[in-house]
């Protein structure tokens, strides 16, 4: 059997993280700029895709780490303790952190600006005890994208539950009921992030089982009609989309898109700039995730809003791309003055 060495392993998974990060920029670039030609077709994709590789992601990395220990009860319980502190520390270092910059932009944007887009609004009614409430239980007025890191917690939750009782096999035969459970009850598992985590637990449950699967040659050859699955499945969408079937394009994209990317990557790497794009990307995802809104990519919008037309068609993509570099230097100003040491 011909092995992937881990080296090759980790450099895909930093092309996915890259690519993720990137689709989530955009994505929050195009929200503020949905009059950009192409953003309404973009938006339809972009956000599904960028999650859905950030969870996959996710359970990858701890089914390569540690796949020799996920049996292990004892390991489950001290790194789940480890796990919740890594995700929860972040969530509140940051918004310690950008708590007094983000009261200043937003008194900007409401008084001098009379900006009155969704997040002005709801960062001016947070401030009270209910909004306080609120931001520990995972809906943070400071920073609302901060929601994905007690989301990650609830599946962790979830899955390490599973590991401890069933082990990797029960965890993988999972898939199946909760993937059925899912399609029944789809359109009630929203308003929470709980039920927002029942959606996405499959993806995350693959990312595991493709690092466990990874070397073996019968894995490979599905990987390939995995990855076909992806392309006829997006061809349709654009010929179809409107079919009932796209309402679970969570599950359809979650679960076939990772497999074309990975394919896609070991082409991409041959691409010299794309290839340094990605894997810078890749290196500083969280960091670009956890910078990039609202204190740079809003006020770099507004800022182009003011002096350009962002109709042009690459507006929002530069506005993307300077938001990435931005956040990386604000990481390493941060890391420089020790202040990192607050969400990392």
């Amino acid at each position: 059997m011909q092995t992937t060495s881990k080296f090759d392993i980790f450099d895909k998974i930093t092309f996915i993280d890259g690519f993720a990060i990137i689709l989530i920029v955009l994505y929050h670039t195009l929200t503020r700029n949905s009059d950009a030609p192409g953003a309404e077709f973009l938006l339809k994709y972009i956000r599904t895709i960028g999650l859905t590789l950030f969870i996959f992601s996710a359970g990858m990395k701890l089914g390569i780490n540690h796949s020799q220990e996920l049996e292990d009860k004892e390991f489950l319980k001290k790194y789940f303790v480890k796990r919740f502190f890594r995700l929860y520390k972040p969530y509140f270092g940051y918004t310690a952190l950008i708590f007094i910059p983000v009261y200043f932009e937003m008194y900007v944007a409401k008084y001098y600006f009379n900006s009155d887009y969704i997040g002005v609004s709801r960062y001016w009614s947070s401030l009270n005890i209910n909004g306080i409430l609120n931001l520990i239980l995972g809906s943070n007025f400071v920073s609302s994208h901060l929601w994905y890191l007690p989301f990650l917690i609830i599946i962790t939750s979830v899955c390490f539950t599973l590991l401890y009782f069933f082990k990797t096999r029960g965890l993988f035969i999972f898939i199946v009921p909760l993937l059925i459970f899912d399609v029944f009850y789809w359109n009630c598992l929203s308003g929470s992030l709980l039920f927002l985590a029942i959606k996405y637990l499959p993806i995350y449950i693959f990312g595991i089982y493709y690092a466990y699967y990874k070397e073996y040659e019968l894995w490979k050859k599905k990987q390939y009609l995995i990855a076909v699955s992806f392309v006829m499945i997006f061809l349709i969408s654009l010929i179809r989309g409107n079919n009932p079937l796209f309402n679970y394009d969570l599950i359809l994209y979650g679960l076939t898109f990772p497999s074309f990317f990975i394919l896609a990557s070991q082409h991409l790497v041959n691409i010299p700039y794309m290839n340094n794009f990605l894997s810078i990307c890749g290196k500083y995802s969280f960091q670009i995730y956890l910078f990039h809104v609202p204190l740079l990519l809003h006020p770099i919008n507004e800022l182009f809003n003011i002096f350009m037309d962002t109709e042009y068609s690459f507006i929002p993509y530069y506005i993307s791309f300077l938001t990435i570099v931005a956040s990386i230097y604000a990481y390493k100003l941060c890391k420089k003055l020790g202040l990192n040491s607050l969400f990392e």
